[in-house]
């Protein structure tokens, strides 16, 4: 008797179920993630936020319009069972899921927002925008301020010098937090 079967082992941990069939190749892992994985955005709540999400709820309306008006292809409505109704809400998940994509990085470009994109953070505290490397930052905190802003994300350089993000009553700045301290502390 083999010394992996002596000790108990179950057959899948060996690579093969009986003598006669042969061990598989392990399973290779099938990447499911978007293609593009926007950056994560903290928006101000100032006009320059309101306005990009009035922006982004304008052009989405427009896109929606758009697909309840476009004449469909006969072959489209074929395909769907002869029901246009079915091609419109398609074409309207794709009109919304791209204007979703699209959104974060149009977002970032706002002049105080902060974002966290692969690797790096990019702050502007004072108008300046800075990026930083998440292998630069050791700690990630949120501090109280005084009342108009309240708490606000900061976070610790390795050279000992503390930026503030962003406060964390911005729209997105609690799931920015959470990302920043999940890449940060492991």
């Amino acid at each position: 008797m083999p010394a992996d079967q002596a000790r108990g082992d179950p057959p899948h941990a060996r690579g093969r179920t009986n003598d006669r069939t042969p061990a598989r190749a392990p399973r290779r892992a099938i990447y499911t993630g978007p293609v593009l994985r926007p950056p994560i955005v903290a928006w101000p709540d100032d006009f320059t936020g309101g306005l990009a999400r009035l922006g982004w709820w304008v052009v989405l309306a427009l896109g929606l319009v758009t697909v309840l008006l476009v004449r469909l292809p006969e072959r489209w409505v074929a395909a769907a069972f002869d029901q246009p109704i079915l091609v419109r809400v398609v074409l309207g998940g794709v009109v919304w899921m791209i204007a979703r994509t699209i959104r974060p990085f149009v977002i970032s470009r706002l002049p105080h927002a902060a974002w966290l994109f692969r690797s790096t953070l990019a702050v502007a505290p004072r108008g300046a925008r800075r990026r930083i490397p998440i292998a630069e930052i050791v700690q990630v905190d949120v501090e109280r301020r005084p009342l108009p802003v309240d708490e606000v994300i900061v976070v610790e350089l390795r050279d000992g010098s503390i930026h503030e993000v962003c406060p964390l009553a911005w729209d997105g700045a609690a799931r920015l937090y959470e990302a920043l301290a999940r890449r940060v502390t492991g």
